[in-house]
């Protein structure tokens, strides 16, 4: 089974403290980037634990003059520019925390990152589920419809299941490990009611699957994944 986290509370865009993806940067971790820092809070945290540097990369204007009140160094940059890693340097950790799934080429882009990560290095990564059991009921009923923010985030450019992300890493040569994912509060309802019941089916508005196993089942409740990859030499 994944291992669970509660769905966030609801905050400001930019102003999230991410402590999900603070405790997957490993404490050894000196030189760290975050690549769409929003108003640098993750970052300011990762500092205050210990890290000797942190540099941020964020698109918004707005979000990146505050960042740079909390962070060693911010870049108003696209974080897809092909120069940008390597004018960055190395680092002992890469966070894309909802990130990947706004590029036009995520795979592209984590390939050319993965080349500034140092021996040891990790990126860190968070990313949502597009087999949502909200998302399936909605074509089922024939909808596709986008929200300000969330899995169906309007400025969203990819969709990702586990399969597909698991795929987006490897094809950067990198190897991913699920490290835990953000659950919808209503899936220990669902876990409880199925306890011990083996394959079962589910009904989201006029779809119907059936035989479904109990990691098939929590995988239609998972809000969104959390990643941590290595490099693979």
């Amino acid at each position: 089974m994944i291992a669970q986290l509660q769905s966030p509370a609801t905050q400001g865009y930019f102003e999230q403290p991410r402590h999900e993806i603070a405790r997957l940067v490993p404490p050894y971790a000196e030189r760290i980037l975050d690549v769409g820092c929003a108003d640098g809070v993750l970052g300011a945290a990762l500092l205050a634990r210990g890290a000797s540097e942190v540099i941020g990369v964020e698109l918004d204007e707005g979000a990146a003059q505050r960042s740079r009140r909390r962070l060693s160094r911010v870049l108003c940059a696209d974080a897809e520019s092909p120069e940008l890693p390597a004018l960055l340097g190395s680092f002992d950790c890469m966070i894309f925390a909802d990130v990947l799934e706004h590029m036009r080429d995520p795979q592209a882009a984590l390939a050319r990152y993965r080349a500034c990560l140092r021996p040891g290095g990790v990126i860190v990564a968070s990313i949502p589920n597009v087999r949502h059991c909200s998302i399936l009921h909605m074509l089922s009923e024939g909808r596709w419809e986008y929200q300000p923010q969330g899995i169906m985030d309007r400025t969203h450019l990819r969709f990702f299941t586990l399969a597909e992300i698991t795929r987006l890493f490897e094809g950067a040569g990198l190897k991913p490990t699920l490290a835990g994912a953000t659950m919808d509060p209503r899936f220990e309802d669902v876990r409880k009611g199925c306890a011990g019941a083996g394959r079962l089916d589910l009904t989201f508005g006029r779809l119907t699957l059936r035989e479904l196993t109990p990691a098939e089942v929590q995988e239609l409740f998972v809000v969104q994944y959390l990643v941590v990859a290595e490099g693979q030499g």
